[in-house]
């Protein structure tokens, strides 16, 4: 599960450094915006809300395969502890 923890933090970071360059996407955005029908604000928010959820999103997919495995692993170990109790 160390491997998953590590992703986690990774996409965490990656969240974090596109909140850090807000401007450079704004500028971004604008200059590309000679007709001024983009509301640059708005799509680096509606991008920033649309990350969060992929990250979100994938934390818990991961939390959940990681107790998946673990009830599994678990199961298995009390199984072989049975079998070896009774033979």
């Amino acid at each position: 599960m160390n491997g998953k923890g590590l992703d986690n933090k990774i996409m965490l970071a990656s969240v974090g450094v596109f909140v850090g360059r807000k401007n450079k996407f704004i500028d971004s955005c604008n200059s590309d915006n000679t007709d001024g029908k983009k509301d640059c604000n708005k799509d680096y928010r509606n991008t920033l809300i649309g990350i969060i959820v992929i990250v979100v999103v994938t934390i818990l997919l991961s939390v959940y395969f990681a107790i998946v495995v673990d009830s599994y692993a678990k199961r298995r170990e009390n199984k072989e502890r049975n079998a070896e109790n009774s033979g």
